[in-house]
């Protein structure tokens, strides 16, 4: 796995702000590094993108995982506590024996940390769960601070650039529905397998309004195994 050496996930000054073709900040930033998932403190960035290489051995069984039938864990963590890894220890030995998940399970630990790292929370709540069908396949805000999502096999979550929504519309009495403040020409913001995306939501601290707008990939074709994690406090 790129990156997978362990950095402080605090906020750094000289993170590089992603512009747009127009000169104006872009709502989401694309990075290399662990450390500059710290952009999502910038107030105008909604959505931080970490691009990875691909693992040919963890996409391969992570797709078997995502063929072989349902398969779902949830779990609360805490990094920073004695056991507070135990959970993974339990989903290891419900997974297929193969070397590659022991580089799953080492990974979501790596996730697990740099969430807690990033927000200060003490647990995490962890889902690795195959999908066979959109969980939310119409636009949305999450009402959490932050959320990291993960698609290990099948298609990644789509998102929106703030430049292609017209917010105004949710502020009318009576509000219209979320869908309605997506532009005709907006263009749908997506990634690759195996890049983590943090998705800033409704309840970040003074982004009522601005949570990130996403949705599940709409194909029904191929199955998912999405892992999300949530500072949970």
């Amino acid at each position: 796995m790129k990156d997978r050496s362990r950095h402080s996930a605090s906020p750094r000054e000289d993170v590089v702000t992603a512009r747009r073709a127009d000169g104006a900040a872009s709502s989401t930033v694309w990075v290399d590094e662990t450390i500059d998932l710290a952009a999502i403190f910038e107030p105008h960035v909604n959505v931080v993108v970490l691009r990875r290489r691909a693992h040919a051995a963890l996409s391969a069984y992570t797709s078997r995982l995502a063929r072989d039938g349902a398969f779902s864990f949830k779990a609360t963590a805490a990094f920073e506590q004695a056991g507070g890894l135990d959970a993974l220890d339990e989903l290891a030995a419900r997974l297929p024996p193969d070397d590659a998940r022991d580089v799953l399970v080492e990974d979501l630990a790596y996730w697990i940390e740099v969430v807690t790292q990033l927000t200060g929370a003490r647990r995490v709540g962890v889902r690795l769960v195959r999908l066979d069908a959109p969980m939310c396949p119409g636009f949305h805000v999450d009402h959490v601070t932050v959320r990291l999502l993960c698609t290990y096999a099948g298609d990644a979550s789509e998102w929106l650039e703030e430049r292609d929504v017209d917010r105004s519309v949710l502020t009318m009495h009576p509000p219209l529905p979320l869908a309605a403040a997506v532009r005709r020409d907006a263009v749908i913001q997506r990634c690759a397998p195996l890049d983590v995306v943090l998705l800033k939501g409704a309840a970040w601290p003074e982004n009522e309004a601005r949570g990130a707008i996403h949705r599940s990939p709409c194909r029904r074709s191929v199955p998912r195994l999405l892992l999300t994690i949530d500072p949970l406090g």
